[in-house]
């Protein structure tokens, strides 16, 4: 029977130190630099300005059509979804 190598447990901890020393060399590399935030761009839009004297008219819902409006059909409320199995 052949037998396997045994891995130096020295060079696990040499690799795993080594992992975590460029882990935090890549890291703290560029700590100092700060990135731009760049301007939200609806500030600099105009267009969304023409929206501030919006104003809607709700005369229409005291109207004696919209008052004279039925509802056609109905709902009736009804088993929905799937029926549990684990329950009985």
């Amino acid at each position: 029977m052949i037998q396997a190598k045994r891995t130096n447990p020295f060079i696990l901890v040499l690799v795993v130190l080594l992992g975590f020393l460029g882990g935090f060399y890549y890291y703290y590399q560029n700590k100092d630099l700060e990135v731009p935030i760049p301007e939200s761009p609806i500030s600099q839009d105009v267009s969304i300005l023409q929206f501030n004297t919006l104003n809607f008219d709700f005369s229409i819902l005291e109207s004696q059509q919209f008052k004279s409006l039925k509802q056609v059909g109905s709902i009736t409320k009804g088993e929905v979804g799937k029926k549990n199995v684990f329950t009985d």
